[in-house]
């Protein structure tokens, strides 16, 4: 589904390089004059008009740049001129700094979630990043290593079914959210700062830093960083710190609410120094190591019964509690043809790109305790990736589970769907969003190439999860049919594209 997604956006995109080329040099349609789209190809040096195509891409990088850098207050690092002045007198701050104001808002949900009873599905993923490492080359490769060694037991992800606030194994929620049960409401004196969009869907605090040190025993507790685990510095290389400090830069809570207004996501990250002098074969050294704690919660609620429910469960089960070995073999299907444009000139060239792209692909993935080669773990593969599996009951038009000799065989098939963008407002398509790989239109940016319309139909996907005869997933396959328009204009010229195709993901599941 990545590739026919890829794939759609490549042809938009190859439209809109067509609009910006004929935006340069506007030719009469009654001119005898004409320009081939190879002989612009053929030489980035061609001039359309005294522009290049890359003259051209620049110009859109540095307006692109320019914008960004605007929304954030700071001047463009690709020019002397500072921020566009129209840009700014049509820009407004869309965050609200009040300190009372956005705790009265964190805290409320927070404690809502606390003392919400209905059924979800928890995961929680914590870890340590170490990002920095400052000490003497000759110690440098040691202090890694002690680094690694002292931080691996951080890594984790469990996953949670919650039925009135507690699973199965007697793990309460509010166990596992940020900050509840140490402290119900975070106080306003504590906070250094804290910030909230207006629409309400995303707040953060970030409480005040703290220092604690190491006397050459014990190390001094955080009295304020609820979720950071005592670092205790006479654990690190058994006794090679002699002093030291642990400074910790305030953590920082965030909360996301989805459309229903409803926390989705909370999570905690604190960023420290350990500021050292160790001692390393009767040889000391100044040694800092910076690193992050991450603490994240992610809430799924739970809107769907029987065959639905038991697929969701599978698949999550998979993607966040799975530490194994196995072996996934994935096979990508792309089909997928230009159905019209407003551009025939340039369909060749379009076509020519669609048959390079199109057909079958082939990948192994070799999962040894959880992870691949690449640090990729069961939860960016399985479909839809790097997020819960979340399929509602009203989201399917029929979910059956049935038997085939020794396997089980679960069937689901989505519902019709649309998304569409009309330039600034998207829409998503509600009964896919989470169950497959789906196409933002919004997200395809193009600087001064403008995305007036854009719209995506999903006639229906349908999904087949085959179980062998110990409950485990060793076949799915994904079938998702989708047809879509764009619509691209760069002054004076639009351009309209309509394509259709499909794309069937298979992955066969081998354990070890």
């Amino acid at each position: 589904m990545k590739k026919l997604l890829a794939l759609i956006l490549a042809i938009t995109l190859t439209f809109s390089m067509a609009a910006t080329a004929s935006a340069a040099t506007i030719v009469p349609e009654d001119s005898a004059a004409q320009v081939s789209y190879a002989s612009v190809s053929d030489s980035v040096d061609t001039r359309l008009g005294g522009f290049s195509i890359i003259d051209t891409l620049m110009d859109l990088i540095h307006r692109f740049v320019e914008k960004i850098f605007a929304y954030f207050g700071l001047d463009c690092p690709l020019c002397d001129d500072g921020t566009d002045d129209d840009f700014d007198d049509d820009y407004e701050y869309p965050y609200i700094n009040d300190i009372g104001e956005v705790l009265e808002f964190y805290n409320t949900n927070v404690n809502m979630l606390a003392g919400d009873k209905s059924p979800m599905s928890v995961v929680v993923d914590q870890g340590t990043f170490v990002y920095d490492i400052e000490a003497p080359d000759s110690m440098y490769g040691i202090v890694q290593e002690l680094s690694e060694s002292f931080f691996e037991d951080t890594e984790k992800s469990d996953f949670y079914v919650m039925e009135n606030g507690i699973d199965e194994n007697g793990v309460k929620l509010t166990d596992l959210i940020p900050t509840v049960g140490e402290q119900i409401e975070i106080a306003e004196d504590i906070v250094a700062f804290a910030e909230m969009v207006k629409t309400g869907e995303y707040a953060s605090i970030t409480i005040s830093g703290e220092t604690c040190t190491f006397d050459g025993t014990t190390t001094s507790v955080p009295e304020l960083q609820y979720l950071v685990k005592n670092i205790e510095l006479a654990d690190f290389g058994n006794g090679m710190v002699k002093e030291g400090t642990v400074i910790y830069y305030g953590t920082e809570f965030t909360i996301w609410l989805d459309q229903k207004g409803r926390i989705e996501s909370v999570s905690a990250s604190t960023p420290v120094d350990m500021d050292l002098i160790v001692d390393i074969g009767g040889v000391r050294a100044a040694v800092t190591i910076s690193f992050r704690t991450n603490y994240d919660v992610l809430i799924d609620y739970v809107e769907a019964t029987g065959v639905v429910a038991e697929y969701n469960n599978l698949i999550n089960a998979l993607k966040f509690d799975y530490d194994g070995d196995m072996v996934i073999d994935y096979t990508n299907d792309i089909d997928c043809e230009l159905v019209d444009s407003s551009a025939s000139a340039l369909n060749g060239v379009i076509n020519s790109l669609i048959d390079n792209l199109i057909g079958k692909t082939e990948r192994q993935y070799v999962i040894s305790e959880g992870y691949d080669e690449d640090g990729r773990s069961v939860l960016g593969i399985l479909p839809p990736g790097y997020q819960i599996t979340d399929i509602r009951d009203e989201d399917v038009v029929s979910a059956t589970k049935e038997a085939d000799g020794d396997e089980t065989v679960i069937t689901i098939k989505l519902k019709e769907d649309i998304s569409t963008y009309d330039g600034e407002n998207l829409t998503l398509p509600e009964h896919h969003m989470n169950a497959v790989e789906i196409l933002n239109p919004a997200a395809l940016y193009l600087g001064d190439v403008e995305i007036t319309s854009a719209e995506m139909n999903y006639s229906g996907a349908t999904i087949e999860a085959r179980l062998d005869s110990q409950g485990r997933l060793v076949y799915l396959q994904t079938y998702l049919p989708v047809n879509g328009t764009a619509v691209a204009k760069i002054n004076p010229i639009t351009v309209k594209a309509e394509l259709e195709g499909s794309a069937t993901e298979i992955y066969e599941i081998e354990y070890k």
